[in-house]
């Protein structure tokens, strides 16, 4: 149903999901029919300050 064997499966249940990819956990996730939503927040105005957001927008 989400794409991994039984070992795999195992491992995330036993909370062991570091050797385990980003993009194969969303993937599982959308087959669950999770949607998945990601956000990245700096910690501080030093980070704001040194990306060129109209650069990004490009």
């Amino acid at each position: 149903m989400i794409g991994v064997g039984q070992p795999d499966l195992t491992k995330l249940l036993g909370g062991q999901y570091r050797e385990m990819s980003v993009e194969r956990l969303l993937r599982m996730l959308t087959r669950l029919g999770c949607g998945d939503d990601i956000s990245v927040q700096s910690a501080g105005r030093a980070l704001e300050e040194a990306i060129d957001w109209e650069a990004v927008a490009a």
